[in-house]
């Protein structure tokens, strides 16, 4: 921790020397010249627009009249080019979309100083500047399309990304879709507020829950990533809504039912044993913004609160009344998403200003079953248990039109359960805390290869499960995040200079009805999974550090950035206290550091684009990248001291001293009656739960991919413009061993040409 605090005091203050480039906003560039065709410098460039809080940010044209003007909101601009001795030009109706260079020129005439020249409707579609591949989904595309409005989906839009489950009809709306792309899985996927990390710190970095409303752009970057990104997969950053200075809002109500959906049981899928499909039993989505002025051009104020829901039925499991009790069990997949969200816009004064938004949401899950499986034995989720919050804060500095400095701080919790049905879920022990509870001991898990062996099975097609899930898991991860860059910013030249550092624990608590689950076996008693619960796992990320520097030089219509980017990365397992099992005595484990630690791992990054003709119409893109796997706690909860399991054998009886079967002359009460007892399991190994079962090669290195991409743009119309991209090469280095030769993966994706267009 202390040397973590060092570092970033140290990378800070070499960012104050140094500049960098701004995380996530966009800019208007170009170039001015006379009506001779000579350059200007000199000229005053401002852009105005009512997305700014400021109202209108302004620069001045360097010696060879290249002028750019950085951080700016998404939104519709007027850009104003004036020198004394020339008529005042202005582009007006100028859309600048998130994360995106717009190319604006203007030919200046000598003219009287009231004379000004109007041009409008002359919006850029392709961005000559820079060679990262980026789509931005539009409000109004997102608002117009038949979406499930889950940001988790929103890659689908995007050539080249699919999804590892797909969104069918909006039954993932509000699930993790896993989405990949250029042969890099989930794991690379990076999700960001206003170019801010609110990624998970669970095992497989998984996206967080985000209220769309919040959302005026979404822009999804495939390639070419700048060394200011860690990944090389896909990057969905969503531009968040400031407010504004009029009070306006938004109300949103969509909701589909089953009987929308067409049933595909036919007779060949009857002969199959198929009685009911997988389906939907209702989509809702209600969601309510509201955003306006605390103090008009001075504090803004955005605020949203959501209610989603997702019920599904499961194939071959239906609704069904259990004799005698008659109790009745809804089989279907009930859960809802609820969730609240506000954001503050300050502009402290013309050069600072300050933004934070928070969103806490609750989950709940009422059943959550598969195919084959009693749904009284599915996992539920409490939402007074499974609290989610993503949230940042970030401090913007204009220090001069050409030095722009950022400071942020951005968070992500998961703290939710996976808990058995109240139902099926009894204490560990009876009210004096010592004696076994007998309704925990008859409550494992069971399973058969067979089908409908049990009369607590009976009621579902294929069932193969029942009696409880057995496990009862509470996780709780939490993701820090602190960035911060610096900006030097000319007409033809940008210098960027930055570090991020990702920290937080992962903790993971897990418990199990009779610690144990029962197998069957051609519907006979055949062994029993045994577990060392209760257990903990307990991981710690240290640092996640990435320091970085970038640069972009416009020669003429060519611009090259060259990057750099280094990477260093360390975890820890924390000391874990262990209560006695079941099956295992109290544990305890020392804490242990460096699992693992890679320091200095460096990316290089290169990318070229060319403006073809000079008119910003047509871009000629490269690009040659090599990134390192986005790490979390993942890597040392695999190796920590977690749940241990083993198999023994059991045959419903007291066993014999060989635990080969029952024991002859010895019969008991509890004989056959489907509860796993003491004396009727075999041993297990004298070492069961009191160690890690296994290591990390201590050569291993970190998992890094190469991409190599090239493209090129054209805007054919004003609204409207081509981009058919070449194949895009990841080739992606496994983590290597000592004792094993290197290898490596190739993959290859192709995304068919697509059009893009303005409306």
């Amino acid at each position: 921790m202390q040397r973590r605090i060092w570092l970033c005091l140290l990378v800070l203050a070499c960012v104050v020397a140094l500049p960098s480039v701004a995380m996530a906003q966009s800019s208007i560039a170009g170039q001015v010249k006379d009506e001779s065709g000579g350059v200007l410098p000199g000229v005053t460039v401002e852009a105005a627009s009512p997305a700014l809080i400021e109202k209108a940010k302004s620069v001045v044209t360097d010696d060879q009249g290249r002028f750019q003007i950085i951080d700016l909101r998404q939104g519709t601009y007027k850009v104003t080019f004036s020198l004394p001795g020339f008529s005042t030009v202005v582009r007006d109706a100028i859309e600048l979309p998130a994360n995106f260079t717009a190319t604006v020129t203007a030919d200046m005439k000598v003219g009287a100083l009231e004379e000004t020249i109007t041009v409008s409707g002359q919006t850029p579609l392709v961005d000559v500047s820079q060679a990262s591949r980026t789509q931005v989904i539009t409000r109004d595309i997102i608002d117009s399309l038949p979406t499930t409005r889950n940001i988790m989906s929103i890659g689908n839009m995007v050539p080249g990304i699919r999804l590892g489950t797909p969104d069918i009809g909006g039954s993932r709306a509000m699930e993790q879709t896993n989405p990949r792309g250029h042969g890099l899985n989930n794991t690379h996927t990076v999700q960001q507020v206003d170019g801010m990390s609110v990624n998970s710190q669970e095992t497989s970095n998984q996206q967080s829950y985000y209220n769309d409303a919040l959302s005026a752009e979404v822009a999804v970057t495939t390639a070419a990533q700048t060394a200011e990104n860690q990944s090389g997969g896909m990057r969905v950053n969503a531009i968040p809504k400031d407010g504004g200075n009029v009070v306006s809002g938004s109300v949103f109500l969509g909701g589909s039912d089953g009987n929308w959906q067409a049933n595909n049981i036919n007779s060949y899928l009857r002969s199959q044993n198929f009685s009911r499909a997988n389906g939907i039993v209702h989509i809702q989505n209600f969601n309510g913004s509201l955003g306006g002025p605390v103090k008009r051009d001075k504090l803004w104020f955005f605020a949203s609160a959501r209610h989603i829901s997702t019920d599904e039925n499961v194939a071959n499991v239906p609704d069904f009344l259990v004799a005698p009790n008659g109790e009745f069990v809804r089989s279907m997949l009930d859960q809802y998403i609820r969730d609240g969200l506000a954001r503050l816009t300050w502009q402290i004064n013309q050069k600072n200003k300050w933004a934070a938004f928070m969103q806490r949401t609750w989950k709940y899950k009422g059943k959550d079953f598969g195919f084959g499986q009693d749904p009284r034995s599915g996992t539920t989720r409490d939402p007074h248990l499974a609290h989610y919050a993503i949230g940042n804060s970030k401090y913007t500095n204009t220090l001069s039109s050409k030095i722009l400095l950022e400071a942020g701080y951005s968070t992500a919790y998961q703290h939710w359960t996976g808990f058995n049905q109240r139902t099926v879920r009894f204490d560990r022990y009876l009210a004096d805390g010592v004696t076994i509870n007998p309704a925990w001991l008859a409550n494992g898990r069971s399973t058969d290869t067979a089908q409908n062996i049990n009369p607590r099975c009976a009621y579902v097609d294929g069932c193969t499960a029942w009696v409880s899930n057995g496990q009862d898991q509470r996780t709780d991860d939490t993701r820090r995040v602190v960035v911060a860059s610096m900006s030097y910013v000319t007409g033809n030249h940008n210098l960027k200079f930055g570090f991020q550092d990702s920290f937080g624990p992962v903790h993971v608590g897990t418990d199990r009805q009779a610690d144990l689950v029962q197998n069957y076996s051609n519907q006979g008693p055949a062994n029993v999974t045994v577990y060392s619960t209760p257990s903990y796992r307990f991981t710690y990320v240290d640092y996640d550090l990435g320091y970085y520097i970038q640069d972009s030089w416009t020669i003429k219509r060519l611009t090259v950035s060259p990057g750099l980017r280094v990477d260093n990365f360390s975890s820890r397992i924390e000391e874990t206290a262990m209560p006695a099992g079941r099956f295992v005595g109290s544990r305890f484990f020392p804490a242990r550091k460096n699992v693992p630690t890679w320091n200095a791992d460096v990316a290089p990054r290169f990318a070229v684009a060319y403006d073809l003709f000079g008119d910003g119409k047509t871009a000629l893109k490269a690009g040659w990248s090599k990134y390192y796997e986005p790490l979390t706690g993942g890597f040392a909860d695999t190796y920590a001291p977690g749940v241990a399991n083993e198999n023994r054998n059991w045959f419903d009886c007291t066993i014999n001293a060989a635990a080969t079967g029952c024991a002859t002359g010895v019969a008991r009460t509890t004989d056959n009656d489907g509860i796993a007892q003491d004396h009727e399991i075999g041993p297990g190994s004298a070492t069961f739960g009191l160690a890690a079962e296994r290591d990390f090669d201590p050569n291993i290195q970190r998992q890094s991919n190469t991409e190599v991409m090239a493209s090129v743009s054209h805007q054919l119309t004003s609204r409207l413009s081509y981009l058919p991209p070449r194949p895009h090469r990841c080739r992606s280095a496994l983590p290597r061993s000592s004792r094993r030769s290197s290898r490596s993966a190739i993959s290859r994706s192709l995304a068919l040409g697509y059009f893009v267009v303005s409306s």
